[in-house]
């Protein structure tokens, strides 16, 4: 099953946010993530967004995977890049509000009640393309799909 899922707003006061799933499910779980975009408010500033996670003697490692600016890169599509939960996202640098979007795929079981904003789909979004029509408020009224 694939869920289209509204991850969060990190912002000056919310600078972290961290996907998990229950660890009692036994099914496999991947986020994949489609979409960051500064929305309302942002500044004209560099805003890095960082992907958190543990190497393999549990340490912690952030990468960065987006810097958007609004006068020159409000809007950047990571074409589904696929994360295994739990992450963190963390906004790095800058105060936001950067908008996070993906899809979350479950092996077995049911979307509903999968992280905020949930939408059940019957198939995956094709790797390439934004599969629905995203409006990016702060790329003054231009459409992205």
């Amino acid at each position: 099953h694939f869920c289209r899922v509204t991850l969060t707003s990190l912002t000056a006061s919310t600078k972290s946010y961290t996907f998990q799933v229950d660890e009692e499910d036994d099914s496999d779980h991947v986020l994949a993530l489609s979409v960051v975009c500064l929305t309302d408010g942002a500044k004209d500033e560099c805003n890095v967004v960082e992907v958190v996670g543990r190497n393999h003697e549990n340490q912690e490692i952030a990468v960065p995977v987006a810097n958007l600016k609004l006068s020159c890169q409000p809007l950047l599509s990571l074409d589904n890049f696929k994360l295994q939960p739990p992450v963190t996202f963390r906004l790095a640098a800058g105060s936001g509000p950067v908008h996070l979007a993906g899809w979350h795929q479950i092996s077995k079981g049911s979307c509903l009640g999968r992280g905020r904003g949930a939408a059940r789909a019957k198939d995956p979004p094709p790797s390439r393309w934004v599969t629905e029509l995203f409006v990016c408020p702060s790329a003054q009224g231009r459409h992205f799909l």
